[in-house]
């Protein structure tokens, strides 16, 4: 059925139910078009055709691949290929080449003086079209009008060079067995080149194939267990034992063939293979096929050292110093740079033993078994770490000094408790006695700015700045009568003091009315900010500064209130 049909929810239910059947197997599976079953456990989106098919009975046909017929896959553009070629102009032809297939304007051929047209000679071919229809996927192919028998050409070319490259090399092999001085026809060192040289019947009864031994075992087969080491696939390594209990093992992981020093002549014998692949065209690799390589690589080491033996002999037997090379190599080599000190009897002198400290260490006294300062309490200070005494050059008691050590530790707590008790006590007494001193006899502090006047006044001034001084005078006077308690407090007793409400209440009186008398910066006297000599600013002025000045964070800051405090 398809998607679109509408369904009532009875007739939901009951095809519900007919699935739920099919599954149990109580009712034969529905079958398709074709007669097939269709697998009830299928879900819905698999056995559903799409709408678009407009597929109304059960069937499985949209789930199967449809081969798409296209007749113009084995077609393609006539490349190269020309058709009919007329004698004689004809009517309605390209007037450049004389072709029917194109108009002039159209034409690919290079422009004739005279057209085909006119001089009615070299009548260009036919062009052949083809009216063929793509598909998408066929118009895009790449290949697509690709013939392959138009490559066996190039194919049969590289064969031909292929079998003259060979001829070559073999009349190249012949004539270098034929030249060869060395004996059995193996390769030696050239010293004067420093190359190595290999016959050319050793070369070709090389084996093609490169295969491993069949005798060596995969490293990842030699322990099959989960917690075995692990093996890379990626570079074919195992760095872990594999068998870390059989101490027989021939492979012991790649890091004990690192720790072994082998790993210096498996570079050695890499570079011999390089050098063999690229001065003699020998196929050497040490890891393609590393038993031939390490073979050949042995036995270039032997010959080496034979010829360098040789070579020893005759230098011996014509210029003699054998007998210095068969001397004591522990008395030739002995030589070394380390530095030694000598005492004048001769003995050397141990001088890179150094002794941590000038005083003795780990000496024990009074059987104790361990230092003074090798233990430490809190309450009872440093001691001996065996048995807790803190009295230095005591005798060691062992686990009853450490019982006592408890006890006296808890004196000594509670000997502190009660110390620290009076001490509370006594500091609460004679706070209470500063309280009341200070409350009987306050100091006053009295403002410099009389004394300033003072020394204005002596001066010869004029009568207007007298006048003006005068006034200035009585008007402190007045200010100070009005405000007696202008006093300091000692800085111990000042913390401890409580503030006076009336002075607060009366620098805050005076400092409004600061605030609203208007200033003119202009009648300002120099200096006018500078504060006067010995005042100080008493605990309620700057209560009183901290209550009238305007925090323009709070939420309330303006408001207004006429009342006064």
């Amino acid at each position: 059925m398809a998607s679109t049909n509408y369904v009532s929810s009875d007739e939901y239910k009951q095809q519900k139910a007919l699935e739920e059947a099919r599954k149990a197997g109580k009712i034969p599976a529905q079958l398709d078009e074709e007669g097939k079953e269709i697998n009830p456990h299928m879900p819905q989106y698999i056995t559903k055709a799409p709408w678009y098919l407009n597929q109304n009975a059960p069937s499985m046909k949209h789930q199967y691949f449809f081969k798409q017929t296209n007749d113009a896959s084995e077609e393609f553009y006539a490349r190269g290929q020309k058709g009919y070629q007329a004698t004689k102009y004809r009517k309605g032809a390209c007037t450049n080449c004389g072709a029917i297939t194109h108009q002039a304007k159209d034409c690919c051929e290079r422009p004739r003086k005279l057209g085909a047209k006119y001089t009615n000679q070299n009548i260009a071919a036919d062009d052949i079209i083809k009216d063929i229809k793509f598909t998408y996927d066929s118009k895009r192919h790449n290949w697509n009008g690709f013939d392959p028998d138009d490559y066996m050409e190039i194919v049969k070319e590289k064969e031909k060079i292929e079998e003259i490259r060979k001829r070559e090399q073999e009349k190249q092999l012949e004539k270098a067995d034929a030249e060869s001085n060395y004996d059995d026809g193996t390769r030696e060192k050239d010293e004067k080149a420093g190359q190595v040289k290999i016959s050319s019947e050793q070369s070709r009864q090389q084996p093609t194939p490169h295969l491993r031994i069949r005798e060596d075992k995969a490293k990842y087969l030699r322990n099959l267990s989960e917690d075995s080491a692990t093996f890379i696939s990626k570079n074919r390594s195992m760095r872990e034992n594999p068998t870390p209990n059989d101490p027989n093992s021939d492979f012991k992981g790649e890091n004990a063939l690192r720790m072994t020093g082998g790993a210096v002549e498996f570079i050695k014998q890499e570079y011999f293979a390089w050098q063999a692949a690229e001065k003699q065209g020998l196929d050497l690799s040490s890891i393609a096929n590393p038993t031939l390589t390490e073979k050949v690589y042995r036995e270039m080491k032997n010959k080496e050292s034979t010829l360098r033996d040789k070579n020893m002999q005759k230098v011996f037997v014509q210029y003699g110093g054998e007998e210095h090379f068969e001397g004591d190599m522990d008395l030739i080599l002995g030589q070394t740079e380390k530095y030694a000190e000598y005492a004048p009897d001769g003995t050397q002198l141990d001088i890179y033993n150094h002794k941590r400290s000038k005083y003795a260490e780990d000496i024990y006294i009074n059987n104790h078994t361990s230092v003074w300062g090798s233990w430490f309490n809190d309450y009872l200070g440093w001691g001996y770490a065996c048995c807790h005494s803190n009295t230095k050059s005591s005798t060691c008691q062992g686990e009853k000094g450490i019982k006592e050590a408890v006890t006296r530790e808890f004196l000594a707590k509670k000997q502190l408790e009660e110390d620290l008790k009076k001490a509370k006590e006594s500091g609460e007494l004679e706070k209470k006695e500063q309280q009341k001193k200070a409350q009987e006899k306050p100091q006053f502090a009295v403002p410099a700015a009389k004394k300033k006047t003072e020394d204005v006044n002596q001066k010869g001034i004029g009568k207007k700045e007298e006048k003006i001084n005068d006034k200035k005078q009585q008007k402190e006077e007045v200010l100070k009568a009005q405000n007696p308690f202008q006093w300091g407090l000692p800085e111990d007793e000042e913390n401890e003091q409580e503030l006076d409400q009336e002075k607060v209440k009366y620098y805050m009186e005076r400092m409004k009315e600061n605030k609203t008398e208007e200033r003119d910066d202009r009648k300002r006297k120099y200096n006018s900010f500078a504060a006067d000599e010995g005042y100080e600013i008493s605990r309620e002025e700057l209560e009183a500064y901290r209550l009238t000045k305007k925090n323009f964070d709070d939420p309330m800051a303006n408001y207004q209130d006429n009342d006064k405090y």
